[in-house]
């Protein structure tokens, strides 16, 4: 049931599609992201339901809203696909552990592991690191006080951790 939407414009003439209600955020279509986490966990979809409710909604504490899904979205995800057992199997070197577990870019790399070793490993090694930048963004938005995200800014957040975690998830399942 859709009872109102309006599109924003951005200071640079990007258009983003706005909910005025979460029932209208409920009824849009699903994505490639929604899909994978109902395989792996439905319970992961209401974090990024929120996430999205959060970036449509006019609460003037959204931005933190959609930073505490977004990094719980992401922290699940990757202890799931990358546990502490099996990172501790597949590396020892001390620069993988931060006070004794596996850092968010081990776990990135070792399920990219999967993926046979040819052109894309240097790519996945930048997407490791932009991992951690785009973790300490949300880090900055779930702890920072008066950071604020625009519209364009959230969307592109959403857009980014969409790719990466579908990604990851499609390579664990291959």
């Amino acid at each position: 049931m859709v009872l109102g939407t309006e599109v924003v414009k951005a200071s640079v003439g990007v258009s983003i599609l706005r909910f005025e209600h979460f029932d209208d955020f409920v009824g849009r279509s699903e994505n490639r992201l929604d899909l994978l986490l109902r395989k792996l966990d439905p319970r992961l979809c209401k974090l990024w339901r929120g996430a999205h409710a959060a970036a449509a909604s006019n609460n003037p504490d959204k931005t933190r809203h959609v930073c505490v899904s977004i990094r719980e979205l992401m922290t699940h995800i990757l202890h799931r696909l990358a546990p502490d057992k099996e990172i501790f199997e597949w590396t020892s070197d001390p620069s993988r552990f931060y006070k004794g577990k596996p850092t968010r870019e081990s776990r990135f790399l070792y399920v990219c592991q999967g993926v046979p070793p040819n052109a894309l490993s240097g790519y996945f090694t930048a997407e490791a690191k932009s991992l951690i930048a785009l973790a300490k963004v949300l880090q900055k938005g779930t702890h920072g006080l008066g950071v604020e995200f625009s519209p364009l800014q959230l969307q592109v957040i959403l857009n980014r951790i969409e790719g990466m975690l579908s990604t990851l998830i499609e390579i664990r399942e291959l």
